[in-house]
Parts: C-alpha cells; structure tokens; sequence
C-alpha cells in the first residue's frame, strides 16, 4: 500500500511539473504560424524565420 502511494505522490507531483511549465510557456511565449518555433511575447518577427508576430 505505501508503495502505490508514494508512485502516486511522484506521479501527481511529476505531473503537476509538467502543467505548470505549459501555463508558463503559454504565458510567455508565442508560436511562430510560419515555422512554429516559440518567440518571446516581446519580439515583433520571429526569430528562426521573420514571419511577424501577433
């Protein structure tokens, strides 16, 4: 029984890990539509291949 909980304590806080670095990267981030890399909100043009931002 300790078992199965501490594999689900490391999976809920792996996991929870995982989500807050998504909103994170939402928040911060914007996806090119042209090559899709991810540009800081602050740039007007991407970086990889000057497609302008939103």
């Amino acid at each position: 029984m300790d078992l199965l909980l501490n594999i689900a304590l490391a999976t809920f806080v792996l996991g929870s890990g995982v989500v807050a670095t998504q909103i994170y990267v939402r928040l911060a981030y914007f996806r090119c539509a042209g090559c899709g890399s991810l540009n800081a909100k602050r740039r007007s043009e991407c970086r990889v291949c000057g497609h302008a931002l939103p």
